[in-house]
């Protein structure tokens, strides 16, 4: 059978090409072959896993195609495993065997030319797998992700994989990471979708990629759906109690904790119940942060910016999968301290984490209704001009937005402002700290939150209060930094001199203007607490005289105010009106290691015995004996009055009103002055 001209030049092309192709094994098998050139292919990468070598080269400009050859450490020549027309650029060696070193060499047949790579190297990869940490989702900026972590080993190149259920692995993402711990977020991830995750790593030497074993399991994030979200959160002398509801399938709770709403939350704890207590005034590592929990940051349940939020788990053996969370989490939606307040203005205490406040008003004190919206930033007191004659009481509640849904505070209802119309009486206030205001180390915030200023402010009594922070009735001369009530105050009002001063806080206010006991119609009493701490003896002579027993001191003083009060008398005035207020309940006491006033510790002092055996309850009852003796030999010329704190301050509510174990907080000092000025007001004892 004769051939056509066209068969015939097939045929030919055919025979050469095999000609080429049989030169160019023979010389890839001699020594230092090579041959170079613009159309010389160049291998650009060379990827494996254990058994397969998948190859890329450049391409070159009129090829007819290309050959792959391959030679296995140990063998001595070339052998061609695979011919490629033009298009091709890799090509993947599926009969490669795990752990082996194997070569390659691209050639590119041109007209008349074959053009020889130089050698890639390839090494079939023994890459042990990532372990797989955990994997989270939440949103982030209102798109929802999922974040995959895995514990980094010596590689720093990792392959991120992702599927559904059913469907096969697909590489979504390339990451590099020097930490130990690799982290990726997926951004194109969505809620509805149940995905699965993992990782391999990939061992970079010049052009080779060595793709590592994987987790073929993978992780899940199980509880992708759920976002848990605190149902609510307590207060408690440093303490914070969270709540949050069961989540169906999950095997624990992180708890979480940031300050402010625009800080950066900090896993504190992982739970198995539905509930943490978070004590975070003895946890707080930072020096700063632990002394402004004694003072002026955390004294104060306004100032306590902490947010809380919980996210589920569940482990599918040793791989973590975490639920979404709820990044607005839970906070106190704290009650707004009323500073002043007229018929035209209004200041209240600023709230750290409000969206915006309302001003209440009410005609009865019972039934309120809001007047005005009040939006603005955060300062330690706000003010806002309004109208408000028509009404006798005012208040502001705080309003917290979140998640888009509103939150509020509660608010004041005492405020009643018709009732300043007792400003001829004369108000002398007696105390240590407790009544001196709430220890802020600002002048501009010490007086305005004390009790003595919320009974001005209602009443419109003329007050002085030269109350001496951690001062004692009576004197201990193996305590000389006391300061004492008996000697430094009341002897010196009586002999018309100035009180001393406590030189490590602010100085009395207001100031001294040659007032004098006799001066004075009212004197109101609070001291005793730093009588208990300074272990003062407790003594039942009723004409004890010694000044450093609790009783002496008493007696001392009584004397000093019924001898002012007999020379009002004699001058035509009324006699002085004194009112006791019953000691403060508090939690500072002793530790078991004798250490007094620990952060966060519960020690009710009214029933634990300081070192010489007493109790705050003796205390108080050493005060009722000695009200009870001065009552029988006073004539009539001092008449005494008792004001129950206890209401205001017990053992259910002031442990989440107070934060040293000791002061209370401004909302609590403003509602013991609210039931003072009702109790001067109701007993005649003002005006």
């Amino acid at each position: 059978m004769k051939l056509s001209f066209k068969s015939k030049f097939i045929t030919l092309s055919v025979l050469l090409f095999l000609v080429f192709s049989l030169y160019n094994a023979v010389e890839l098998n001699a020594a230092g072959s090579k041959s170079s050139s613009r159309y010389t292919p160049k291998i650009k990468k060379i990827v494996t896993t254990r058994k397969v070598a998948t190859i890329s080269w450049t391409k070159v400009s009129d090829a007819n195609g290309y050959f792959v050859y391959r030679r296995a450490y140990g063998e001595k020549k070339y052998k061609k495993i695979k011919t490629l027309n033009s298009k091709y650029l890799s090509f993947s060696d599926k009969k490669i065997k795990a752990g082996l070193k194997y070569y390659y060499r691209i050639v590119s047949n041109r007209p008349g030319k074959n053009y020889i790579s130089k050698t890639g190297t390839a090494i079939s990869s023994n890459v042990p797998a990532a372990k797989l940490k955990d994997v989270k989702s939440f949103v982030a900026k209102s798109d929802f992700v999922n974040q995959l972590s895995w514990y980094r080993g010596k590689y720093k190149l990792f392959a991120i994989y992702r599927k559904t259920n059913g469907s096969s692995w697909k590489q979504i993402a390339n990451v590099k990471t020097s930490k130990s711990v690799g982290t990726y977020i997926d951004k194109s991830a969505t809620a509805s979708r149940k995905y699965v995750y993992t990782v391999r790593p990939i061992n970079v030497v010049g052009v080779l990629q060595q793709y590592g074993n994987y987790d073929s399991k993978g992780i899940t994030p199980y509880l992708g759906k759920i976002r848990t979200q605190p149902s609510s959160i307590n207060f408690n002398n440093l303490n914070a109690t969270i709540k949050w509801n069961k989540v169906s399938g999950a095997d624990g709770y992180l708890v979480y904790r940031k300050f402010g709403l625009n800080g950066k939350y900090r896993s504190i704890a992982k739970v198995k119940g539905t509930s943490f207590v978070d004590k975070y005034g003895s946890t707080f590592n930072s020096t700063e942060k632990k002394a402004k929990l004694r003072w002026s940051y955390y004294l104060d349940d306004s100032y306590n910016d902490l947010v809380y939020t919980i996210r589920a788990y569940k482990y599918n053996g040793d791989k973590l999968s975490l639920s979404n969370f709820y990044n607005s989490g839970r906070y106190k939606a704290v009650t707004p301290t009323i500073v002043s307040a007229n018929n035209s203005a209004i200041k209240w205490t600023g709230q750290k984490n409000a969206s915006f406040y309302y001003i209440l008003v009410s005609t009865n004190g019972t039934t309120w209704k809001a007047i005005k919206k009040v939006t603005t930033k955060y300062k330690y007191t706000l003010s806002y001009k309004i109208n408000t004659s028509a009404y006798r009481f005012v208040s502001v509640r705080a309003v917290y937005v979140k998640d888009g849904s509103k939150y509020y505070s509660g608010y004041d209802t005492g405020f009643r402002k018709d009732q300043r119309k007792y400003t001829g009486t004369r108000v002398l206030y007696i105390g240590d700290s407790i009544t001196w205001g709430v220890p802020y180390s600002s002048t501009s915030s010490a007086h305005i939150f004390s009790y003595p200023w919320r009974v001005n402010q209602i009443t419109g009594v003329n007050y002085y209060n030269p109350s001496i922070p951690q001062a004692t009735y009576a004197t201990n001369p193996s305590n000389t930094s006391r300061k004492r009530i008996v000697t430094d105050v009341i002897e010196r009002l009586y002999k018309k001199q100035e009180p001393l001063k406590n030189s490590n806080y602010l100085s009395s206010y207001p100031n001294y203007t040659g007032q004098n006991l006799a001066s004075f119609d009212v004197v109101v009493m609070a001291a005793g607490t730093n009588d208990y701490t300074d272990n003062r003896k407790i003594s039942n002579v009723s004409n004890e005289t010694d000044t450093s027993t609790f009783n002496g001191a008493l007696n001392k003083i009584f004397y000093y105010i019924n001898e002012a009060s007999k020379a009002r008398v004699k001058a035509g005035k009324k006699p002085i009106k004194v009112v006791m207020n019953k000691l403060f309940y508090s939690d500072g006491g002793y530790n078991s290691d004798g250490v007094y006033g620990v952060l966060g510790q519960l020690n009710n002092r009214f029933t634990m015995k300081n070192k010489v055996g007493y109790t705050l309850t003796d205390y108080q009852n050493a005060i009722n004996n000695s009200i009870n003796v001065q009552k029988s030999i006073s004539d009539n010329t001092l008449l005494f009055y008792t004001f129950d704190t206890y209401k205001y301050c017990n053992s259910s509510n002031c442990r989440y009103n107070t934060a040293d174990n000791i002061h209370m907080n401004r909302f609590t000092y403003s509602q013991i002055g609210n039931g003072l000025s009702e109790f001067l007001i109701k007993n005649r004892i003002i005006g």
